[in-house]
């Protein structure tokens, strides 16, 4: 055997080659022999292609040595990257200073991911697992496509698990993380946890979206495998945490949070804010009072603006509780009174807060916390407690209710009351009711109280019509509005808030039944409401004299039941069949716009692809909606017997904003809604000698069509599926002198998309039943276009443009509908007609690049139309062989 070391008193020495054992091995006539077998020299590992490190950046050269070996430290404190890396540790932060140098990692088309996953560390109380750590003097600065940081205590215990952290308790330095780039966070531990921590003067600046959230929907970004009881537990577990001495964490981007803990925590003089939109959602803790925004001697502001800034219309919602501690006591109390504010921006109908917001300085009777809000554009706070409340919790107080003349939508779901110091803008506060909500005792949650406002507030109280509300008994009305006005409470005793009492409309109960009046406050009796009985004032058109009808058999629903009625929900719904029709439409065209100038080409056999993209208006009774779309077209013809004959394959998509504005002017619906188009079409053109052309198309469509309808904070959503088939005939001739030439047109489309029965959700009360589904039948759809056009161009052998005029007209275009909500007795129907008459302005033309290739585009805006086209780019490519 070949011994190469030897092991004395436990320890392993190597043999020298000289003194080695050797196998022997024999010749054939058995004489003995060694055969020597060189070494291969292993050659060294390239470096500059790895991918995968286990070691940290520290920022120090003579410890970095690998990142120098691997092309990516170039000197002292610098990196930069020209791949994606990955920093996978054990207990130790993938960045983090060691030297006094800054750290400066660029690499803005690469992504940079870190994992500490603490597993083989030693158990004590000073264990620290971090992604990202600066905790002296100096300053990390990361500029990457995206930042992944990971960090997971759950299988060892560490005392502190940070994603991103700046600052360490005691070390009252300056220094600075600053990352350009999208930021994705997960950290998961068992004491105490953060995604982004900062402390002292140090801050954390992050220029891009930020991400906290777990791997599917039902995980959270951050998290703690710890349970934790009572008032002080929401220090244990922070999305974003900035405390003690003026730390501070900036987000100039959006945030999308997932937090098993705290969303986001400033206190001792320090500061949060995200200057983008986005989510913050929170667990529904029992055990201890969670925050989706707390402040304790600090700041945090949310999607906020300062005076004479504008807000922007960001999409925001936030799950969880808002709180404004007074910290009198722990590590760094609040012994100077320093501002305890947040800042809360909620400014589209999208936007929504579910929470209470509770200010512990009030509670005491104290001055100091302040929670501002601003609830505009059709936005929603629904108010009610999500978890465990401090013990200190009795109502809501806001300090400053700022909105617009659009309004904002309160949903007061809770026992407490809302208070309100301030108060500027228009609103719509929403109050279920038991029974007929006749007396006070019918409305289990709490009052609304607005201590002071500036002229032109307003607020409207609204119940709707659930507990079957006899809408014909004037007295039965006038309590049920006089009952709800009384759970506004105006205190200022001047007349600069308006209050206004109505009950609703509902998903099939609709304008036709509201009633509305006005409130009067009481200053004997601390401002409370009521309303003025020859204020209210039936919403309903004076029926006209004319024939009466016959008794009819058997019990007879409600009046309100029998008149032909339609709901903001209705309307939104029939629109959304609109516009799903109006997408396939969209998709029909004339032979110049398919495929542009076929004169062009003279080979046999044809490959063309072309983009259809552009926005629609449009603007009926009540409603404005935008509608953009994008199409992707790919075809293939050949020549026969004259004719070029070919097929083609589509898919397009379009994305839809509706208002619905409310007649009455109670409360407006929006809503958004999106669609898809698969289709497949057969066509045959030909073009003659003298200048006449003939086109036929034949399609097969399917589309589906998604839509979300809000109103009042309460939301119905439709998704449903139909198929449509058309046929085009388009007749022209081209009359030349010389190179230019006008070109008269006719064309005729007639199609017809099949009918459709579904059931859109909701969220709505309808007759005793929560959640009420919508049942929706929409008739088949036909319809039968015309369009005569004139175009005048010039054209060479190589190319061709043009202008053209076309007058349009639809003579089909009837939409039918009914609707009925759960618990309704019959349906409603409702109609809309698409006919109208146009004209398009259209500029175009077509290049030949070589024998075998053209380009052509074409450009349409339509005028006097209804349904308007802003905008239609057809544009494409044809390969000829």
């Amino acid at each position: 055997s070949v011994s190469k070391t030897i092991t004395v008193g436990g320890k392993k020495y190597n043999v020298p080659e000289s003194n080695q054992l050797k196998d022997i091995t024999w010749k054939d006539d058995g004489q003995g022999q060694y055969e020597y077998t060189p070494e291969q020299e292993t050659p060294p590992e390239d470096f500059t292609t790895k991918t995968e490190f286990t070691e940290s950046i520290t920022g120090d050269k003579a410890t970095d040595v690998i990142y120098e070996k691997a092309g990516i430290l170039k000197e002292p404190g610098k990196y930069e990257l020209n791949r994606d890396i990955k920093i996978k540790t054990d207990g130790s932060a993938g960045i983090y200073h060691l030297s006094n140098s800054a750290i400066s990692i660029s690499g803005p088309e690469n992504m940079l991911s870190i994992e500490d996953m603490y597993k083989n560390g030693t158990d004590n109380d000073n264990g620290m697992v971090y992604g990202v750590s600066l905790d002296d003097e100096g300053e990390i600065d990361i500029k990457v496509k995206k930042l992944n940081v990971s960090a997971d205590s759950t299988s060892n215990y560490a005392n502190l698990t940070f994603g991103i952290a700046s600052g360490i308790l005691g070390h009252s330095v300056k220094g600075n993380i600053s990352i350009t780039g999208d930021v994705d966070v997960k950290v998961h531990g068992n004491n105490v946890v953060a995604g982004v921590y900062a402390v002292e003067k140090h801050s954390v600046t992050i220029s891009g979206n930020l991400f906290m959230v777990g791997d599917t929907a039902d995980t959270w970004g951050v998290d703690n495998t710890s349970v934790f009881y009572g008032n002080f537990s929401h220090y244990q577990t922070n999305g974003i945490y900035a405390g003690f001495n003026s730390g501070k964490v900036h987000i100039n981007g959006d945030v999308n949070m997932a937090v098993k803990g705290t969303g986001m925590q400033a206190n001792a003089n320090s500061e949060i804010t995200v200057t983008g939109g986005g989510t913050v959602r929170i667990a529904k803790d029992m055990n201890a009072d969670q925050y989706a925004l707390e402040a304790e001697a600090g700041v945090v502001s949310f999607h906020y603006a300062k005076a004479g800034e504008t807000l922007s219309e960001k999409d925001v919602t936030v799950e969880g509780n808002i709180g404004v501690l007074n910290k009198s006591s722990g590590l760094s109390p609040n012994e100077d009174n320093a501002a305890t504010d947040i800042y809360l921006g909620l400014n589209t109908a999208n936007s929504k807060w579910t929470g209470v917001a509770f200010n512990q300085f009030n509670e005491q009777g104290k001055d100091g916390g302040k929670i501002h809000l601003y609830l505009g554009n059709g936005a929603t706070w629904n108010h009610e407690k999500v978890g465990m409340t401090h013990s200190d919790y009795k109502n809501s107080h806001i300090y400053e209710l700022i909105g617009d003349d659009k309004g904002g939508v309160i949903n007061q779901n809770d026992a407490s009351d809302i208070i309100i110091d301030k108060m500027s803008g228009k609103y719509t506060v929403f109050m279920a009711h038991q029974n007929k909500g006749l007396t006070k005792d019918d409305y289990k949650v709490g009052n609304v109280y607005v201590k002071d406002a500036n002229s032109g507030a307003e607020v409207t109280m609204i119940t709707d019509t659930s507990g079957n509300i006899d809408m014909t008994k004037e007295e039965e009305v006038y309590q049920v509005l006089d009952t709800l006005a009384g759970k506004l409470f105006y205190q200022a005793g001047n007349t600069n808030l308006t209050g206004k009492v109505a009950i609703a409309e509902g998903l099939t109960t609709a304008s036709a039944v509201k009633e509305m009046g006005n409130i009067s406050f009481n200053k004997a009796k601390q401002g409370q409401g009521s309303v003025v009985r020859d204020s209210i004032k039936p919403k309903i058109p004076t029926p006209q004299p004319g024939p009466q009808p016959g008794p009819q058999p058997g019990p007879q629903p409600p009046t309100s039941e029998d008149k032909p009625v339609e709901t903001l929900m209705m309307n939104g719904g029939k629109n959304a069949m609109a516009l799903a029709a109006t997408i396939w439409i969209s998709n029909n065209n004339d032979l110049q716009r398919r495929m542009g100038d076929i004169r062009l080409s003279q080979s046999k056999n044809g490959l063309w692809a072309r983009y259809l993209g552009g926005k629609n208006v449009w603007n009926p009774t009540q409603t404005n909606i935008d509608q953009q779309y994008n199409n992707i077209q790919i075809g293939y013809d050949t020549k026969v017997n004259g004719w070029t004959v070919g097929g083609a394959f589509d898919y397009g998509t379009s994305n839809d904003k509706y208002f619905i504005k409310d007649i009455y002017k109670l409360a407006d619906a929006s809503g958004d809604g999106k669609e898809k188009q698969y289709t497949f079409a057969l066509y045959g053109s030909r073009q003659f000698e003298d200048g006449q052309y003939v086109d036929i198309i034949f399609k097969g469509a399917k589309v589906n069509s998604q839509y979300a309808l809000n109103y009042l904070g309460k939301q119905m959503k439709g998704d449903y599926n139909v198929n449509g088939v058309s046929i085009s005939g388009e007749y022209g001739k081209r009359i030349s002198d010389g190179n230019t030439y006008i070109e008269p047109s006719i064309e005729f489309t007639a199609g017809h998309l099949s009918a459709a029965d579904y059931k859109a959700s909701s969220t709505f009360k309808n007759r005793g039943i929560e959640n009420a589904n919508m049942t929706i039948h929409q008739d088949a759809f036909n319809t039968l276009r015309g369009r005569l056009g004139l175009a005048a161009g010039y054209q060479t052998e190589k190319s061709n443009a043009f202008v053209k005029l076309s007058l349009n007209k639809e003579f089909g275009g009837d939409i039918k509908a009914t609707f009925r909500a759960d618990g309704d007795i019959k349906n409603n129907p409702t109609t809309l007609s698409l006919k109208d008459t146009w004209l398009d302005v259209e500029v175009g033309g077509s290049y030949l690049m070589d024998k075998d290739t053209y380009l052509y585009a074409n450009l349409t805006k339509s005028f006097s139309a209804i349904l308007k086209t802003e905008w239609r780019l057809d544009a494409g490519i044809r390969l000829a062989f």
